[in-house]
């Protein structure tokens, strides 16, 4: 490979667009961060705390063997406890950061508002939905095989989450540039 034939990147030669975007993302992303911050009471009470009720219950209508902890809910925690092993919940956990990601990438990609709107009407419950789904595998894993609970939600969890919204952002773009006027 030739490496002067490489076209170098310059301010100039980025796109207006993509510093548009990259600028409303990151802004975004900040203002999501810093909300979360000033109001974790209100992220507690939309999310953490109905995610991980909603994945006990599931989990107990299955019949496991599980009772809910909520006494950390105050400090962003909660504890789904199994006979063996106690799954500690935290915002990470529920997948909090990656729906920031996702609702960011909506913000800063270039749609209408309905657009938008749509995206986050869809989009928002079902990764609440996924991230259900999420802690009622690691309850499944936890009670089951618990010697790999830890490598399945180190790893395989971070990568399905990366797909999962990578998954759904794009399928919200495609019908995003169908349907925009």
């Amino acid at each position: 490979m030739d490496i002067s034939k490489i076209k170098r990147i310059t301010p100039g030669s980025v796109p207006l667009s993509v510093w548009k975007y990259t600028g409303i993302f990151l802004l975004s992303v900040i203002i999501l961060t810093v909300s979360f911050n000033i109001f974790p009471d209100f992220y507690t009470g939309v999310f953490l705390e109905p995610v991980s009720r909603i994945s006990f219950s599931i989990l107990k209508l299955t019949g496991l063997n599980i009772h809910f902890d909520g006494r950390g809910l105050p400090f962003g925690i909660c504890d789904l406890v199994l006979p063996h092993q106690i799954l500690r919940i935290n915002f990470g956990c529920t997948g909090l950061f990656v729906l920031f990601i996702f609702i960011a990438g909506i913000a800063a990609y270039p749609a209408g508002i309905k657009q938008k709107s749509i995206g986050m009407a869809v989009g928002i419950p079902a990764f609440a939905v996924y991230s259900v789904l999420r802690l009622v595998i690691m309850g499944f894993v936890g009670n089951w095989i618990p010697q790999y609970l830890d490598i399945i939600h180190n790893y395989l969890m971070i990568l399905i989450n990366i797909v999962f919204v990578l998954w759904l952002y794009t399928k919200w773009i495609k019908y995003a540039t169908r349907n925009d006027q």
